[in-house]
């Protein structure tokens, strides 16, 4: 098993300004999908690299709207202790249902703190979400697309995954940035 400090670390060298325990707090899920978004990009499975960054940006996405300010109905706090013996304090609440990207969406548009804008929504669900659902539901839609198109896809090109990869990349980043409030939408 790995240490905490060694998840994520791609995405915590990045980031400055920001407690990175306290970043490991709220957005645990989210680094360790990415990791392996980014293990499965380096050993060219492209198509895997296309559902974890899926899971990667849905986890990030999540953890911004259930947690501290954003948190609906907040339900607990998790309190962990440093080494230098101060306390953090995470507010955390389990009552979003993030499985529909609609539903996901319209929490995000009336979220406190805003993590994405509109149009970066729109292009999270087509360039990753959209690639990452194809790849997750892989045999039903090859089977309608060889239905109804003899143009049917049967992979994600590398150039789709890198693209992916690179904007999850970006797009956690903001969103840990905005979460944490040293970043704003303008």
């Amino acid at each position: 098993m790995r240490h905490i400090t060694e998840v994520g670390k791609s995405i915590t060298s990045e980031l400055t300004g920001i407690n990175t325990f306290e970043c490991y707090l709220a957005f645990y899920s989210a680094m360790v999908a990415f990791d392996q978004a980014e293990s499965c990009f380096k050993n060219k499975e492209y198509e895997a690299t296309a559902v974890m960054c899926r899971a990667a940006i849905d986890c990030a996405i999540y953890e911004a709207l259930s947690r501290g300010e954003n948190a609906i109905e907040p339900e607990f706090i998790r309190e962990v202790g440093l080494s230098d013996g101060s306390i953090i304090s995470v507010v955390i609440s389990t009552k979003l249902n993030h499985a529909e990207w609609d539903k996901l969406k319209e929490s995000v548009k009336n979220s406190k703190i805003k993590i994405l804008t509109e149009n970066e929504c729109d292009e999270i669900k087509e360039k990753i979400r959209d690639r990452g659902d194809f790849e997750a539901h892989a045999a039903q839609l090859r089977d309608r697309f060889m239905k109804e198109d003899t143009k049917a896809r049967f992979e994600i090109a590398p150039l789709e995954a890198e693209e992916s990869f690179n904007l999850t990349r970006n797009y956690i980043l903001h969103i840990i940035r905005r979460f944490f409030k040293v970043e704003s939408i303008k």
